[in-house]
């Protein structure tokens, strides 16, 4: 059998699939599986959104040394950090940099919870000294959508380091492959008519509508926002195009199809900052496609899930979050390849059981047997018919 997390997984199944008559199942963890185009999408989102209404002076793409690419990095953690320590509040060219980082991810799906804001838990002092006297003291988070921003505050910049430094890197392999010069761009994501508005789902709208305009720079921010990164639609000065050859290069790159051929398990958390949970429903949409004529189709796809009674924890009269015993509560179905703890572990020994439990099946009753392992294992969601959020795709016709 084979395995793998992250970039390994996509590694493994890409081995499954190149090799059936050698491999006996695959097993891809929390896997990049719809190729490295699409996961630097969502970073393009991000890292222009930034540009355009927090940091300017990032360069986003077409690095032309490492330096260049830890100096975007230091801008934006640098930024982040002064958010978090309450240094920052509006950007340089005028925008709140929590709401705009709210809406940034958003855009690009990343989750809205993180190892230490769950999304949903309000400080307490908000119960005890009320609204008006736990505003004045500094507490938070106050609501639900002020957790969520806090969330994607370390969301974003988790997922920094890939979108910076690992795009660096997918450039400088492109222009080795296809041979393209240092006066030539080797950015392979083009951005130059997306159309930002048409990212944000209205269920995002509605859920966090009223986080997005909570601020006092600008009437109407939630809008102002969109219109600003809008007003560039198809202008190739303001924005990034691609170079067909850099496209071409990085689409050449071996990855997986979706083709069945071996007995295949995909699991994920839920919540993935850096790899969406869209990775494998949709990866695993094309296994069933391709394998809907098998006799026995044996594939399955699992998704670990948080508690619902939330997870992010105060000391007493604290102002903010305990990270510590908040990240220790934490113990399923948020973070990148977070299979940690007790019931972690359980997590993915009991896939391993299933996975070869699968292998072995030789009827349909027997392979339902086996899929029921994992679903029965503490912090897997056992609805079977549970889909993540879609992939966003930026330049969808």
């Amino acid at each position: 059998m084979v395995w793998g997390e992250s970039l390994g997984g996509l590694i493994a199944q890409t081995i499954a699939e190149r090799n059936p008559g050698k491999i006996a199942g695959s097993l891809p963890t929390c896997a990049p599986l719809a190729g490295p185009e699409q996961a630097f999408s969502g970073a393009m989102t991000v890292m222009y959104t930034w540009k355009t209404l927090i940091a300017p002076t990032l360069r986003v793409a077409n690095y032309q040394s490492y330096t260049q690419a830890l100096s975007d990095l230091g801008t934006v953690l640098t930024t982040l950090g002064g958010v978090g320590a309450g240094t920052i509040s509006t950007s340089a060219v005028g925008y709140p940099v929590a709401q705009a980082n709210l809406l940034a991810g958003l855009m690009a799906g990343l989750p809205t919870k993180s190892t230490v804001y769950d999304g949903q838990t309000v400080n307490p002092a908000y119960a005890t000294l009320g609204t008006l006297a736990a505003v004045v003291g500094g507490y938070s988070p106050a609501s639900a959508g002020a957790n969520s921003a806090a969330a994607m505050l370390q969301n974003v910049g988790g997922a920094a380091a890939l979108g910076i430094l690992g795009r660096y890197e997918l450039e400088q392999r492109a222009r080795a492959i296809a041979s393209i010069p240092a006066t030539t761009t080797a950015n392979f994501n083009d951005n130059i008519n997306v159309s930002y508005t048409n990212l944000l789902s209205s269920e995002q709208r509605g859920e966090f509508g009223d986080t997005l305009n909570a601020s006092t720079v600008m009437p109407n921010l939630l809008n102002a926002m969109l219109a600003k990164l809008d007003a560039s639609k198809g202008d190739a000065t303001a924005r990034f195009g691609a170079n067909a050859a850099a496209v071409a290069a990085v689409r050449a790159l071996p990855a997986a199809k979706g083709v069945y051929s071996v007995p295949t398990l995909l699991i994920s958390t839920t919540y993935d900052p850096i790899v969406a949970a869209g990775n494998t429903s949709e990866f695993y949409a094309k296994l069933a496609k391709s394998g809907a004529k098998s006799k026995l189709l044996k594939i399955a796809q699992y998704y670990t899930v948080p508690s619902p009674d939330g997870y992010t924890k105060f000391a007493a009269g604290g102002k903010s979050p305990d990270a510590a015993a908040s990240a220790a509560a934490n113990t399923s179905g948020v973070g990148h390849c977070a299979f940690f703890g007790i019931a972690g572990g359980t997590q993915i020994t009991n896939a391993v059981t299933t996975l070869n439990a699968m292998v072995n099946a030789k009827t349909a009753s027997a392979l339902k047997k086996a899929k029921a392992i994992e679903y029965a294992t503490a912090g897997v969601n056992n609805d079977g018919q549970y889909e993540p959020d879609a992939l966003k795709r930026p330049n969808a016709k």
